[in-house]
């Protein structure tokens, strides 16, 4: 573990989750992020460093032993990386008067990874962590400055943190914000590395992820802020990644790519059409566009939504399917949209289009703070299947098209959380977030503890492998 109270378990609302193999679809890494210490504010120091060390992410090593998944104890790749652990900073805010406070006077080494939610494996090796909704974390003055506003803070911190830790109030560090609800990478191969904030991609309450490498190698990655309020975002390398020599070994260095490049938001207009518009570049503040992406995206003419979700890129093509909630209708329902860039990942033009029926979708859970419930899940399968998390139901709807088909579906009052396949297809893992074990199909097959009340008497999140019965493909 990186930090303090090792012992305790991970914490609740677990969100993004990948497998990545270390021995194909028999043995591997299940990355978990965790996107909340617990449901109740902390009432103490004591409660405060728990979920402190809750909160965060999760490296666990499993392998497929018999007719199913086992956790390897004592694996030298197993770590957390929690609101505790130390994180280096670079990109173009490094070092900037904006990151830099009384614990951190150079502004280059960060405290903690808050609130992450999505996930998403880089080619070179890596693993790419975005900050969700950290604003909760955070109390501001009782008249917020126009800047904490925009981000989501106020003058009370639903997670309770501020009574008992004083960095997270903005009156006495002002700047702590906005070192916060960056991207982070990790090597998830290798605990013993330290974590880096690419900041050159830019600040949101991540609810979305996706990478493309364009035909000239050049690496695009796609981000959707689900605040109130937020746009779809896009960063274009300004290197290529080099070609990989058959045989040899990703090259998790690879990420320093991402420290050099532009960012754009995106402008949808009514015709159909779009536009990518520049927030950095020649002439412009790169850092104070990184730091203030909201701000930034506003003033080049973003399309704001009511809060988008998640984002994915369709397999064997340049369609990026995403969902949102539309601007003139906060509390209706979620919408699902695609685009497809015009030329490549790195087009400045593109053209878009609502998908028919599956613009209808039961409305969307509201919460307290900025950020609403987004799915959790939201990706395609290696045969072009969609697959979306929505409050306690897991969907998934064929690469052919029709009616979403609910696979599984948690309990009245819970959450189904991030998922994971292994690559033949076979396994698939899921979060849920529940004190009853879930419904499945009856073809399929539950394995994994049944989430339990943990001992302060509150659910407790757990991780599902579920199967087939007879061996075939989740998605078949």
């Amino acid at each position: 573990a990186d930090a303090g109270p090792a012992a305790l378990p991970p914490g609740q609302r677990a969100a993004g989750m990948q497998y990545l193999p270390l021995d194909g679809s028999r043995r591997g890494l299940l990355l978990i992020t965790h996107a909340a210490g617990g449901d109740a504010p902390a009432g103490s120091p004591a409660q405060v460093l728990q979920a402190q060390a809750a909160q965060g992410l999760t490296v666990l090593e499993i392998a497929h032993q018999g007719e199913g998944w086992r956790l390897q104890p004592g694996s030298p790749r197993a770590r957390r990386i929690d609101a505790l652990t130390a994180i280096d900073v670079a990109g173009p805010a490094a070092g900037h008067a904006l990151l830099k406070t009384a614990a951190d006077p150079a502004g280059r080494s960060v405290r903690g990874l808050l609130a992450p939610g999505p996930l998403l494996l880089t080619p070179w090796g890596s693993c790419l962590a975005g900050e969700a909704d950290f604003a909760p974390c955070f109390a501001s003055a009782d008249q917020p400055t126009r800047d904490e506003r925009r981000w989501g803070l106020g003058a009370r911190a639903p997670a309770g943190w501020p009574d008992f830790d004083p960095r997270f109030d903005t009156v006495r560090h002002a700047n702590e914000p906005h070192r916060h609800g960056w991207i982070v990478e990790f090597d998830p191969r290798d605990a013993a590395t330290v974590p880096v904030q690419r900041t050159a991609l830019g600040r949101a309450a991540h609810a979305g992820l996706a990478l493309a490498l364009t035909r000239a190698g050049r690496i695009v990655v796609l981000r959707s802020d689900g605040g109130r309020g937020g746009s779809f975002y896009k960063f274009i390398s300004r290197d290529a990644l080099a070609p990989r020599r058959r045989g040899a070994a990703p090259s998790v260095g690879s990420g320093r790519l991402l420290d050099d490049g532009e960012l754009f938001v995106a402008r949808f207009d009514a015709d159909g059409s779009g536009r990518w518009l520049p927030l950095t570049g020649p002439g412009a503040d790169a850092a104070a566009a990184c730091i203030r992406t909201r701000q930034a995206g506003d003033a080049a003419g973003g399309t704001r939504w009511a809060r988008p979700g998640g984002l994915a890129i369709a397999p064997g093509g340049r369609w990026v399917q995403a969902s949102v909630e539309p601007t003139d209708a906060a509390d209706g329902p979620e919408r699902l949209l695609r685009w497809r860039d015009e030329g490549d990942h790195d087009g400045l033009r593109f053209e878009w289009q609502a998908t028919g029926a599956e613009t209808t979708l039961p409305p969307a859970p509201q919460g307290p703070d900025d950020t609403a419930a987004v799915a959790a899940t939201f990706a395609f399968d290696a045969r072009g299947g969609l697959w979306r998390s929505r409050g306690g139901e897991l969907l998934f709807t064929p690469a052919a098209g029709g009616a979403a088909q609910t696979v599984l579906a948690a309990p009245r009052g819970s959450r189904v959380g991030g998922t994971a396949w292994t690559p033949d297809g076979r396994s698939l893992f899921v979060n849920v977030g529940v004190d009853l074990r879930p419904k499945v199909r009856r073809d399929a097959r539950i394995e994994g503890p049944t989430p339990r009340p943990a001992a302060a008497g509150g659910p407790v999140s757990a991780t599902l492998s579920i199967h087939r019965a007879n061996g075939g493909s989740i998605a078949a």
